[in-house]
């Protein structure tokens, strides 16, 4: 009864865990384990526990063995190596037991993966938000100080121009807190939307105007593709809004200078179908599942550097989804990129 248990638990433990002799050698082994390194049990049992370590890591193994043995219990991170090669961070709390009557070492291997993914997500997150930042915060104190270094008469004429400046960028940097505040919220499903009927080429169009300065910046334009007297839809507007700043503003920084943004709005089977188009790059296929994750920003090198916090689309989806639509992206590398959402015209009777 006592070695069931032990062994439905053995098997049961989402680590992986290991048993080995005092030398080495590998006596049991769990699934997960194996499963963490691409190896069956019978490849694994008999073989020396060192040899399931990188050899980056195996000068750490005889001390940490030594250390099991000395003091009846040691921790460490490790690298294994799998059976592709590839390299498998873990963290190894290794315990001395009695095993079939014998001394023996209870091994349990965390898999760090998911974990130094999370670490590096963080890091990119933090970079990108103080680097979004910084570029706002920066074109402000310019105009402030251009402010301060004119005369009265060159001020008149160039008061325009800096406001604009000021406005712009004060608009950015408002995007960004939101963004970051909003998707807390969204992720709630306590949370109410003020909805009421809106008009949705009013609020694409009011969307375009709050970011002309910015694409008049970067020499881009809007194109619009559509009719004046769609039905009204049932939204909270604000959210709605938000909807379409994000994705022109992400439209603007991915566009060509002199590339046009098109937006399409067509009826199709009881929705609003709302479709962006850019001229810029475009997405390789594989990233585009990855698009609406929070926190995602494109593995390619031509675009990494235009690429945001990864709040934006990923807020998008929220926001569309809290309405009862979908939202899907298209892209070809180096043929632009194209986002589409659609809403229902009506509300769903609860």
């Amino acid at each position: 009864m006592e070695e069931e248990r032990f062994r439905n638990l053995f098997t049961s433990i989402p680590d992986g865990v290991v048993i080995y002799d005092p030398e080495g050698t590998i006596l049991e082994i769990n699934d997960a384990l194996c499963q963490m390194l691409g190896y069956s049990r019978e490849e694994l049992i008999g073989k020396k526990v060192e040899d399931l370590d990188h050899p980056e890591s195996r000068a750490l193994t005889a001390p940490f063995l030594k250390e099991v043995q000395e003091k009846g219990k040691a921790a460490r991170e490790l690298l294994n190596l799998a059976k592709n090669g590839e390299s498998v961070p873990v963290e190894v709390f290794a315990t001395k037991i009695q095993y079939q009557g014998k001394p023996a070492v209870l091994g349990v291997s965390r898999d760090l993966r998911e974990r130094r993914k999370l670490e590096q997500v963080k890091e990119d997150l933090l970079y990108a938000f103080s680097h979004e930042m910084k570029t706002p915060i920066q074109s402000m104190m310019a105009a402030v100080e251009i402010y301060s270094s004119l005369s009265p008469v060159r001020l008149a004429a160039r008061s325009e121009e800096i406001f604009e400046v000021i406005n712009r960028n004060l608009f950015r940097l408002r995007q960004l807190v939101n963004n970051f505040l909003d998707t807390q919220k969204l992720d709630l499903e306590s949370v109410e939307l003020a909805k009421q009927p809106l008009d949705i080429v009013q609020i694409a169009l009011e969307a375009q105007e709050i970011l002309r300065p910015y694409a008049s910046l970067n020499k881009v334009s809007f194109e619009n593709r559509f009719k004046d007297n769609f039905p009204a839809i049932t939204a909270d507007r604000e959210r709605i809004m938000e909807l379409f700043t994000n994705l022109y503003s992400n439209a603007v920084r991915f566009s060509p200078q002199n590339g046009a943004i098109r937006t399409e709005i067509f009826l199709e089977g009881g929705f609003l179908n709302v479709s962006i188009l850019d001229q810029g790059l475009g997405i390789p296929p594989e990233e585009l599942p990855h698009l609406f994750e929070r926190f995602y920003r494109p593995d390619s090198l031509k675009l990494k550097p235009l690429s945001g916090t990864g709040l934006g689309l990923y807020l998008s989806r929220l926001i569309v989804e809290k309405h009862g639509g979908t939202i899907s992206a298209e892209s070809k590398e180096g043929e632009g990129f194209k986002i589409s959402f659609r809403l229902p015209l009506e509300e769903e009777k609860s």
